[in-house]
């Protein structure tokens, strides 16, 4: 993990602004810059950047952050590759604090050698495009016209032909002088039994022969490693696909096909389409779904699962239709709700077909019907738990043992709205009451607690077995905030209250000295869990030379990889409307305390409601005394 002291640092050196021009035409609006967002389709701005606090906030998307987070957004890296990316961009060595002179520079060998990784690959990509081209690619090229791929998308894959020749490939090497025993180690070529190398490559031969090679790039264009699909008969000697073996330049785990070309479309879009192989992912582009990866010749892992979630609120796997497909997508299911809490969209294409054929088979009408199924995927969640109750016996020990399936999965999703919307879906499947199914997801969820209702209203509930209208939380949310007139949302005053203290930092000194003496001053009157936490590490003491900004990056940098806290901080270093101004210091804390008693008063009031409705008129009378007392203290504040 980079130093604290390294990520400021960086922070320093790269202005936000010049960082998201790059992605985002920005324009000036008063203090800020606004512009189309780059993660949701829009036509008024709702993107908003703070240069003075080096941040942003996406009001369409609920997404917000620094340098680092746009970075991670828009190019799908993680937090660690974001940090490399920037370093390379402000020509800062990439240096750790907690690292050995002699550590950093083996780190500084490595990634030398993995440049000279991704030449060599460059090198051998470029020559199968050649051979492609040339005279001994007419069977690549027939093949291409077979399959109905067109030059654009052979030339957008940037597809290569492998001749059939045992050494040409080595042969260009030598010619161009690149170090063989590198390449051998890339997988470019091997040798007969597994035998060591030697030095002067006369015991190597090319790895991929008479093939049609996809190059597979990170998402900066790098080539990483090659897939190639045999044009001949296949056997076990000459398998139908052939992939580059791990190395330091492709490690398997962390790559999506095509995401170079589709990181742009899938924030656009807000979905992301998951297919098995290179020719399903190349037609699907061809056809218009630009928003398409695959898993490259792997299964999907949890790295790559981390990714799709970061990419997009919606990730539809289409996977093929025969068993092995079948089985892939459950595992992937698993994988979601394992790692991610997330219930993983699924779509299946009629007539048991792959992507692929079914667009070739179908034309015009089997794009039409294509987007309809993708538009329309069901979480895969749901389709599984239809199965499930339509497999289960109707003794009462069954019924009894599905539900403890099908709550063990449920437990597992991380958002309570997607476990109450699947509550009487549940029990009217398998005829049992919403409360038991509600008890046995309450046995399997972490910590023990839910908080959701006991007897959810019938209408937060798919209206089928199937709940092919459950939506991630970012897309069930959109468009539900109240804006303001400037396209900015009315906040609690909680809200309002740090974002003015985090502009006036003179004030923090202020609330600090007195809350030495009275630590409930302020927190006392802050509901919102996520606005008392950041409120608390400002308000502790500064340490030794540290100034307020400084500790204000120190909160930013710690919930970097919390998005709730850290799209909260960024949301309110943003200019609201000023509907509610905060003059100084004194108003504004009146203000907060007259806005925690107004809301407590509301809620006792309920309370009280509730209590005559059933007639506990002891509970009633305590609790107007309480509503009377609070009142009170609103008049006397």
């Amino acid at each position: 993990m980079a130093s604290k002291e390294f990520i400021l640092k960086l922070k320093e050196s790269i202005d936000i602004v010049d960082l998201v021009s790059e992605t985002v035409q920005l324009r000036r609006s008063g203090k800020y810059f606004t512009g189309l967002s780059p993660f949701t389709k829009e036509k008024s701005p709702s993107f908003f950047v703070n240069q003075e606090s080096q941040s942003f906030y996406c009001y369409s998307s609920n997404q917000g952050g620094d340098i680092l987070t746009f970075v991670e957004l828009t190019k799908g890296l993680n937090f660690g590759e974001a940090l490399q990316h920037l370093a390379t961009r402000a020509g800062i060595p990439l240096e750790e604090s907690h690292k050995s002179p002699e550590q950093i520079a083996h780190d500084r060998r490595e990634e030398e050698e993995k440049k000279l990784l991704w030449k060599l690959n460059r090198f051998a990509a470029r020559f199968y495009q050649e051979q492609l081209e040339g005279p001994v690619g007419g069977l690549a090229r027939e093949y291409i016209a077979k399959r109905g791929i067109e030059r654009e998308s052979v030339l957008g894959f940037a597809l290569g032909y492998a001749p059939d020749s045992w050494t040409a490939l080595r042969d260009y090497f030598i010619r161009i002088q690149a170090p063989l025993l590198t390449a051998h180690d890339l997988g470019l070529f091997r040798t007969k039994g597994g035998e060591k190398p030697k030095a002067d490559g006369s015991n190597l031969f090319d790895t991929f022969r008479n093939r049609l090679i996809f190059p597979i790039r990170d998402p900066n264009g790098e080539v990483l490693g090659f897939g190639g699909r045999w044009l001949g008969s296949s056997s076990a000697e000459a398998p139908k696909y052939l992939n580059s073996p791990e190395s330091k330049a492709y490690e398997k785990e962390k790559v999506l096909y095509n995401l170079d070309q589709a990181r742009k479309s899938i924030r656009e879009v807000e979905s992301v389409v998951l297919v098995e192989g290179y020719m399903d992912c190349l037609a699907m582009v061809q056809a218009g779904f630009s928003n398409v990866v695959a898993n490259c010749g792997t299964a999907l892992t949890r790295t790559q699962a981390q990714l799709l979630r970061k990419l997009a609120p919606r990730v539809i796997c289409l996977y093929d239709a025969d068993e092995a497909g079948q089985v892939a997508t459950e595992r992937a299911m698993n994988l979601f709700l394992e790692n991610e809490g997330l219930p993983l969209l699924g779509a299946l294409l009629p007539d048991g077909k792959d992507p692929d054929d079914y667009l070739r088979a179908h034309g015009e009408a089997g794009k039409n019907n294509l987007a309809e199924i993708l538009q329309n995927s069901p979480a895969l969640l749901d389709l599984w738990m239809e199965k499930v109750m339509k497999a289960c016996p109707k003794t009462l020990q069954a019924r009894a043992e599905t539900v403890e399936k099908i709550a063990a999965k449920l437990a597992k999703l991380r958002d309570e709205i997607w476990i109450q919307a699947r509550l009487p879906v549940v029990a009217k499947g398998l005829e049992v009451e919403t409360n038991l199914v509600l008890g046995a997801v309450r046995k399997f969820r972490k910590g023990g607690s839910l908080r959701i209702e006991e007897n959810p209203p019938a209408k937060s509930g798919p209206s089928s077995a199937s709940a092919r209208s459950i939506k991630p939380a970012a897309t069930f949310q959109k468009g539900k905030q109240i804006q303001a007139q400037n396209g900015k949302r009315d906040l609690s005053f909680e809200r309002r209250f740090l974002s003015d203290l985090l502009r006036h930092t003179n004030w923090i000194a202020i609330l600090r000295e007195r809350q030495a003496s009275n630590q409930e001053l302020v927190l006392s009157f802050v509901e919102d869990p996520a606005i008392r936490f950041a409120l608390n590490k400002i308000l502790e003491p500064l340490r030794q030379e540290e100034r307020e900004e400084d500790r204000i990056r120190e909160l930013q940098s710690a919930v970097h990889d919390q998005p709730a806290m850290r799209n909260l901080l960024a949301e309110v270093s943003m200019k609201w409307d000023d509907s509610m101004p905060a003059k100084d210091l004194e108003s504004a804390l009146a203000r907060l305390k007259d806005e925690a008693l107004k809301n407590r008063a509301g809620d006792l009031q309920k309370k009280i409601d509730e209590a005559e409705r059933s007639g506990d008129a002891d509970k009633s009378e305590s609790l107007l005394l309480e509503l009377m007392d609070l009142r009170r203290q609103r008049i006397q504040k």
